[in-house]
């Protein structure tokens, strides 16, 4: 008897993906941001980093968290269908 494949699988690309993603956003933000011109008193380098670091976590999250559910549901749908 062979063991049942595990379910778990390389979240690393994924990860990539969603913080690619997530810093592409954040560039856009900021660019549209700094496109009228308007800048505020504080260092605008402060905003540009935390927006980097928050989009780009937030997207690396979202992507994994995808990618789990995508697994969990294949796992599921083909343990139906065996049955």
């Amino acid at each position: 008897m062979e063991p049942e494949p595990s379910p778990e699988r390389d979240l690393t690309g994924p990860a990539l993906f969603g913080v690619l993603v997530g810093m592409t956003a954040a560039i856009a933000l900021e660019v549209c941001d700094a496109l009228p011109g308007v800048f505020q008193d504080v260092d605008p380098f402060l905003f540009v980093i935390v927006a980097l670091a928050v989009f780009g976590l937030a997207g690396a999250a979202m992507f994994v968290g995808l990618a789990v559910l995508r697994g969990r549901l294949r796992h599921w749908s083909g343990r139906r269908k065996r049955s």
